[in-house]
């Protein structure tokens, strides 16, 4: 695992995502029905006239009244007659590869195998045991755990692939295990929970989510995830990722991953409840299109919210496996409020290259004022002993408000502990505005304590390395508290978000890549002190623009590359950076994927608080104007 790391921040990177369809569908043949008893009651003389006239009046086979049955997927073919001919899967898989162990206890063995192939797909693939079947793993999960086995005992195992027809493989090659005896101790101690479940790509018909690894006194062997209860997918020790598809549109689901040791030992579950996104139907001549359920319009008054994207929260422990879940889970639901938890709206404002007025778009408002900690669009969600709630008291809500987003962080170590997360995936875009207001209540001493990684927009990785950006607040003796920084990856390498920094002193000027003498970087000169928080709420408004370019996915190379990329934030009206010119991505990375308030936390400075609300997410410049430069 790679990880970045500076001013005393470290962040573990995503490996490669695993990928797979949760619904297995099984074809209905249809028979002929009513024509076929028709045409059997035909009178002929002549078995060849009779045959001809069935031919004609049934039409090939096709039409009449379907008889009920089930049987194998049909493979479509053209007929003479312009119509289609149904053939029946006959052919079976290959053999997968020989299993072999990577795991074994005197009650437990871990298989592992390699992947058969098929004219139309593998469906799953069905374990035996000394000759007996023992289960059935999915398409794309070739790990099984067998936690019923003898000690001190030889257990032959072996693997047939299936396909959606039912036909089965001939079987792989034998593995002969002898497990050891039974032990004086056996391990009882399950995992910890899964870290961080969050949903990182939502779409009409998949979910992708992420997780941190899960620890163990004798290691964790295999992750499980469940779709709505199912098990989908069993998957190896160093999976942190993965894919369900083939999943409705506007439907909420709940995905989980446990995490189990060699014995079988189950961690308790991180779970998430996500909204798949909501299909359109497309304008008169135009393609099928969707929209994100994160994007649906309302008005301002009395206006539902669209369908939650909802709130993760995992049931991990920061330093064992036996604490309690101290997650802040919640469910999908639809609420109706004075005010919108998500909405769709234009306005007019200047553009961000101070051009011709641009429409501005509001993806997501959210004032919290409902109640409810699933807006669409959202996941917010919280763990290792810190904590995520709507706060109801006025007196401490902006303006008197009836709700606002309140984050502890107990900082008992480095790490995440919450975050409210807006999923940009679905949009495909490169530049996005966000303005809300925060409040960070000073110690005793009068000081913020603790460092956070305050606000980030991610980018995602591509072979070349990470596009991440982070505006920081410092851990550094003397700055602990303070908002010192604009840090950001070019792509150029898989430092995650500190290969190039923005300090906003106007310090270190070439530590900004191969950005430096290209951009203009303007600095207020100082930076956001800690004493500038006090106990008062600030406005803050930011912008994120990825550089133009173009990537020839056949050479992998980049063809045009512009120094456009931008970064801005403004704090209560005063302009703090404004750098234009900037490399900032790379032309392979995808996208911007999210942004995240909040994130993650570090120092040793005690416990501290961070308070949100009325944030908005929007494209096209800031809903309160133009930026002040």
């Amino acid at each position: 695992m790679k990880h970045a790391r500076m001013l005393g921040f470290t962040r573990t990177l995503p490996p490669d995502s695993h990928t797979s369809s949760p619904e297995h569908l099984r074809s209905m043949t249809r028979l002929p029905g009513r024509a076929s008893r028709q045409c059997a009651r035909s009178r002929s003389a002549s078995l060849l006239i009779a045959s001809l006239l069935l031919l004609s009046a049934c039409g090939g086979g096709g039409g009449g009244e379907a008889s009920e049955g089930t049987g194998s997927p049909n493979l479509s073919t053209s007929s003479s007659s312009g119509g289609t001919v149904s053939t029946p899967d006959t052919q079976p898989p290959s053999a997968p590869d020989a299993p072999a162990y990577s795991g074994l206890t005197a009650t437990s063995v871990l298989l592992r195998w390699g992947g058969a192939s098929d004219d139309r797909g593998v469906a799953a693939y069905d374990v035996y045991r000394d000759g007996r079947f023992l289960g059935s793993v999915s398409s794309n999960t070739l790990v099984y755990l067998d936690v019923s086995v003898s000690p001190n005992t030889t257990h032959r195992y072996q693997i047939k692939a299936r396909d959606a027809a039912g036909n089965l493989s001939p079987a792989s090659a034998e593995l002969a295990v002898l497990t050891p005896p039974l032990a004086a101790v056996r391990d009882t101690q399950p995992p910890s929970a899964p870290g961080s479940l969050r949903a990182t790509q939502i779409s009409q018909s998949s979910l992708s989510v992420a997780w941190l690894p899960a620890s163990d006194n004798t290691g964790v062997a295999v992750y499980d995830v469940t779709l709505n209860g199912v098990l989908i997918a069993t998957l190896g020790s160093t999976a942190s990722n993965y894919t369900a598809s083939g999943l409705r549109a506007a439907t909420a689901y709940t995905i989980a991953v446990h995490a189990r040791d060699a014995e079988g030992n189950a961690s308790l579950a991180a779970t998430i409840q996500v909204s798949t996104t909501v299909a359109v139907a497309p304008p008169s001549g135009s393609s099928s299109s969707s929209s994100s359920s994160s994007s649906s319009s309302s008005s301002s008054s009395s206006s539902s919210s669209s369908s939650s994207s909802s709130s993760s929260s995992s049931s991990s422990s920061s330093g064992g496996k036996s604490s309690s879940s101290s997650s802040s889970s919640s469910s999908s639901s639809s609420s109706s409020s004075s005010s919108s938890s998500s909405s769709s709206s234009s306005s007019s404002s200047s553009s961000s290259s101070g051009g011709a007025p641009a429409p501005v778009t509001t993806l997501s408002y959210v004032d919290f004022d409902n109640g409810s900690l699933t807006p669409a669009g959202w996941t917010i969600g919280a763990q290792q002993g810190g904590s995520i709630v709507v706060s109801s008291d006025k007196a401490r809500n902006h303006g008197g408000s009836n709700g606002s987003l309140k984050a502890t962080y107990p900082m008992a170590t480095a790490g995440m502990y919450a975050w409210a997360e807006y999923n940009l995936a679905p949009l495909n875009t490169r530049d996005v505005y966000i303005e809300f207001d925060v409040r960070i209540p000073p110690d005793a001493g009068g000081r913020t304590p603790g460092s956070a990684k305050f606000l980030k927009f991610f980018g995602q990785a591509s072979s070349d390395g990470y596009a991440n950006t982070t505006f920081g607040i410092s851990g550094d003796a003397g700055q602990v508290g303070s908002l010192t920084y604009i840090g950001f990856g070019d792509g150029t390498n898989m430092e995650n978000d500190v290969a190039n920094v923005i300090f906003l002193n106007g310090t270190e000027p070439t530590w900004i890549g191969r950005s430096y003498g290209k951009a203009s970087v303007y600095n207020r000169g100082t930076y956001w002190n800690y004493w500038d928080w006090k106990d008062q709420w600030h406005h803050f408004r930011v912008h994120a623009k990825f550089h133009t370019s173009t990537y020839n996915t056949a050479t992998k190379t980049c063809v045009a590359e512009v120094n456009d990329g931008e970064y801005y934030l403004e704090i209560d009206g005063v302009t703090f950076v404004d750098a234009r010119g900037l490399f900032n991505h790379r032309c392979s990375n995808p996208p911007l994927s999210r942004v995240t308030l909040l994130d993650w936390g570090g120092g040793t400075f005690g416990p501290f608080e961070i308070n949100l609300d009325n944030i908005r997410v929007t494209t096209g410049g800031f809903v309160s104007g133009p930026k002040k430069h």
